[in-house]
């Protein structure tokens, strides 16, 4: 007998099921993902990114078709999420937040114990989780945009960075909260933006816009 995780009932385990169970614990203990069983899996999970990039792949096919990316019901909004689900999910990041005020100890994100030190705001799993994401989502757009300083020619993404051709990038990061990344994902990658080492970087801010390299 187990639990049933769509039910909630005990349920007798067939040939199947026990198969399935037995294949996922084998993969467990040899260090691979579990749906795929050839890819060590991603940090605090099971699976590697083929789970992550099947359910982008699953809901992109769902909101072409006019449905909703959670529940597959009609898209009465704009977006990936009809009405209900939408107010759904605000509704349990409310109560979350909530939590999170009755016991500043406990993660916004997850509701489980922050982790050590002077002033944590989440827990380690989340921490670690969101700092891959930037990390990932750095890469993107680096690469978006050519992937290597347009002056030295530094291709190492540790010493790169994105800046604003015209002027004006502390106003604009300030305006986005520090998301600059996430806002050219958003606007597809517009111009007016480039790659650039820290070190032209700030070069170019206190030799006049003009990089070392180039008065050199």
């Amino acid at each position: 007998m187990f639990l049933c995780w769509v039910y909630g009932q005990r349920r007798s385990m067939n040939k199947k099921t026990a198969w399935q169970t037995a294949r996922r614990k084998s993969l467990q203990e040899a260090g691979l993902c579990v749906r795929c069983g050839t890819n060590p899996p991603r940090l605090g999970k099971q699976t590697c990114g083929c789970a992550i990039e099947y359910d982008r792949r699953r809901k992109a096919a769902l909101v072409a078709s006019g449905r909703c990316a959670d529940c597959r019901g009609p898209l009465d909004s704009p977006g990936k999420l009809c009405t209900a689900c939408r107010e759904k999910y605000q509704e349990k990041g409310k109560t979350r937040r909530e939590a999170h005020q009755v016991d500043p100890t406990l993660c916004p994100r997850c509701g489980a114990p922050k982790c050590e030190g002077e002033g944590p705001r989440w827990c380690d799993r989340c921490k670690l989780r969101l700092r891959k994401r930037e990390q990932t989502l750095k890469v993107e757009v680096l690469t978006a945009y050519g992937g290597r300083c347009e002056c030295c020619r530094e291709d190492r993404i540790g010493f790169l960075t994105i800046d604003h051709v015209m002027g004006g990038g502390k106003k604009h990061r300030i305006d986005l909260h520090g998301k600059l990344y996430r806002w050219l994902k958003r606007q597809k990658y517009p111009d007016g933006y480039r790659v650039l080492c820290f070190n032209c970087n700030c070069g170019r801010a206190v030799n006049g816009g003009v990089c070392p390299h180039a008065a050199a």
